[in-house]
């Protein structure tokens, strides 16, 4: 929760020093990057990365992180500290060996069940 909607950098400091694990998963298999992406705190995603939250993860319904940052990116305007905070992830994210263009979900998910993991919804 501290790195969604309501959350901020110091409250995810504060739960990480307190021994909080970057790396649980809520019901729909996000961690607290994929938390802090779809709540458009790119300040805590950068700390989670630097952490080193799973880059890779990918969510039940087959989102992954690189597709949020790919979306935000498409949505923002470029002329704005929120697009270049956002293009810093991105630069983060292929530096750790993240693939893009992402895939899209439902390919993700067929992958997903191929390889006899847990997956949210049909195709």
């Amino acid at each position: 929760l501290a790195s969604g909607p309501h959350g901020s950098l110091e409250h995810v400091k504060l739960l990480v020093e307190r021994g909080a694990d970057i790396h649980l998963k809520d019901r729909l298999g996000n961690n607290a990057l994929n938390a802090s992406l779809s709540a458009d705190n790119p300040d805590i995603a950068k700390y989670l990365i630097q952490l080193g939250a799973d880059v890779n993860n990918i969510n039940y319904n087959g989102v992954t992180v690189a597709r949020q940052v790919e979306l935000t990116l498409d949505r923002a305007n470029p002329n704005t500290e929120f697009y270049h905070e956002f293009k810093e992830l991105y630069d983060m994210l292929a530096e750790r060996g993240v693939k893009f263009p992402h895939q899209h979900p439902k390919i993700v998910r067929a992958w997903m069940r191929s390889q006899g993991m847990y997956v949210i919804g049909d195709d």
